[in-house]
C-alpha cells in the first residue's frame, strides 16, 4: 500500500498499536458495548467465535513500525500478510489509518465505523476472518500459507522503486513454497528490481502445536537464513536494555523516535546469551501465573495489573528494536531477513482454567471460547479489554485522540 505518513514519537507508536489490538479483540468478540460504556456482559459477546489471535499482535507491532520507518516516502511501500488469518490486526489498521473509509464511507476511523468493523468481522454478508481482495492494498489473502514471500518478490520484481515487508508466520515457513521462495532472494537481487525486507514472526507455536523453526536453535535458524544469501538479525522480547542487535543496526539507522535507546550491543551467535533475553521475560510471566494461581484472586484484572508493567515494557523495546532493524535493512545494501521473536497472543491471557495460553498454541485461535457462557471468561474478557485503556485513545464523539 501506498501512504504518507509523519514521523513518530514512540509514545505515539506504542498508543497506536494498543489501539489497533483492543480493535482486534473488539472483532473477534464483541457485538455490541464496543467502548465498554456499561460493565460487558453476555448479551455483548457474539454467537459464535471466529477468528484467530495469537499472531494479531505481531502483525499489529510489525504495521506500525513500517508507517514508522517508511514514513513520506515517495517509493511504493507495500505490507504483505503471510498469516492471512490474522485479518482482524490488518484490518484495525486499515481503519486507523482511514484506508477503509477510501473505499467504503461507512468505515470512517469513527465510533460508527468501529461499530460496523467489529461487529460484522467474521459474519456472512460482513468482512472475512482472512485477508481478502476486498480490503485495500491487500494482493496475497494468506488463507493458504505459503505464497506471502513469492508474492512480495513479484511486486518489486522490475521495479527498482518498490520495497515489500513481507511478514511471514513460523507455520507458513515450514512450508515448501516459502521455502523455494527463499531462492528469489538470489535471482532477483539487482538494481533492476525493489527491495524485499521478510519478517520472520517466530511465536513457537500454529494451530495446535510447537513449529519447526521454533525449536530450531538460534544457530541452526541464522545458518539456515544465511544458506539463502540473506543477513539474519534477530529480535528477541526483553524486559532489560539488552540486545542481540549488532551496533551498526542503531548506529547506520536513523533515530526515528524521540527516545533515545538505552541499548548495550552483542551482535555474535555465541551461547552466552544476553540478560533478560526472551527465555527470561517467559520466566518472569510464567511467575506470574503462578503467583496469580496460589493467591487465589477472584478478579481476573488482578494478573493483566500484575503483568501490565512487563508487557509495557517488552513492547516499547520490540518498537525500538524493530524499527532499528527496518530502517537498518533499508539503507543496507545486503539482503535482511529479520527475524522476530515474541510470545504467541502477546498482551493477551495469560492463563485461562489454570493453563497457560499466552505464549502456548491455546492462544492461536480464540483463546476464551467459553466468553458467551462462562462468568470467569467473560471477566477475564472485560479485563484483557480494559488493559488496553481505549478511553484514553478514542471517544465516542471525536474517534482516535491523536497527539
Amino acid at each position: 500500500m501506498q501512504y504518507e505518513t509523519k514521523k513518530v514519537s514512540l509514545a505515539a507508536t506504542e498508543k497506536r498499536i494498543r489501539a489497533c489490538n483492543y480493535l482486534t479483540v473488539t472483532q473477534l468478540f464483541l457485538k455490541s458495548n464496543f467502548l465498554l460504556e456499561k460493565p460487558l456482559s453476555f448479551d455483548d459477546i457474539k454467537p459464535r467465535l471466529l477468528g484467530h489471535w495469537g499472531t494479531c499482535p505481531g502483525i499489529n507491532l510489525v504495521y506500525a513500525c513500517m508507517r514508522d520507518v517508511f514514513a513520506g516516502q515517495k517509493d511504493d511501500t507495500i505490507f504483505v500478510l503471510g498469516p492471512g488469518h490474522g485479518f482482524p490486526a490488518l484490518q484495525a489498521n486499515l481503519f486507523y489509518d482511514g484506508d477503509l473509509a477510501a473505499v467504503d464511507e461507512t468505515l470512517k476511523p469513527d465510533y460508527a465505523g468501529l461499530a460496523k468493523i467489529s461487529a460484522l468481522f467474521s459474519r456472512i454478508g460482513g468482512f472475512p476472518s482472512h485477508a481478502s481482495p476486498s480490503a485495500p492494498g491487500v494482493i496475497c489473502e494468506g488463507g493458504e500459507l505459503g505464497y506471502s514471500l513469492a508474492t512480495a518478490y513479484g511486486y518489486c520484481l522490475g521495479h527498482p522503486e518498490r520495497t515489500a515487508i513481507v511478514l511471514i508466520g513460523d507455520g507458513e515457513f515450514e512450508t515448501a513454497t516459502t521455502l523455494a521462495s527463499l531462492n528469489l532472494n538470489d535471482l532477483l537481487s539487482s538494481p533492476n528490481n525493489g527491495k524485499v525486507i521478510p519478517v520472520l514472526h517466530l511465536n513457537g507455536y500454529k494451530i495446535s502445536g510447537p513449529t519447526v523453526a521454533g525449536r530450531r536453535s538460534e544457530h541452526q535458524l541464522n545458518e539456515l537464513i544465511r544458506g539463502f544469501g540473506y543477513t539474519p538479525i534477530r529480535i528477541e522480547e526483553r524486559l532489560g536494555t539488552s540486545s542481540k542487535a549488532p551496533a551498526e543496526l542503531y548506529s547506520q539507522a536513523e533515530n526515528l523516535v524521540n527516545q533515545e535507546p538505552q541499548i548495550v550491543f552483542d551482535g555474535d551467535d555465541s551461547d552466552d546469551a544476553p540478560t533478560n533475553t526472551y527465555e527470561q521475560v517467559e520466566q518472569n510471566i510464567t511467575k506470574l501465573i503462578q503467583d496469580e494461581q496460589s493467591e487465589d484472586k477472584t478478579s481476573a484484572r488482578h494478573t493483566f495489573e500484575k503483568a501490565e508493567n512487563q508487557t509495557d515494557i517488552i513492547m516499547q523495546n520490540l518498537i525500538l528494536d524493530v524499527e532499528a532493524a527496518l530502517n537498518f535493512a533499508k539503507h543496507s545494501d545486503e539482503s535482511i531477513f529479520i527475524i522476530l521473536e515474541t510470545e504467541k497472543g502477546l498482551s493477551g491471557p495469560l492463563v485461562v482454567d489454570d493453563t497457560k495460553v499466552r505464549g502456548n498454541f491455546k492462544a492461536h485461535q480464540i483463546p476464551l471460547p467459553k466468553a458467551k457462557s462462562d462468568p470467569a471468561e467473560l471477566e477475564l474478557l472485560s479485563s484483557w479489554l480494559h488493559s488496553y485503556h481505549f478511553e484514553e485513545l478514542f471517544n465516542k464523539e471525536e474517534g482516535f485522540l491523536h497527539d
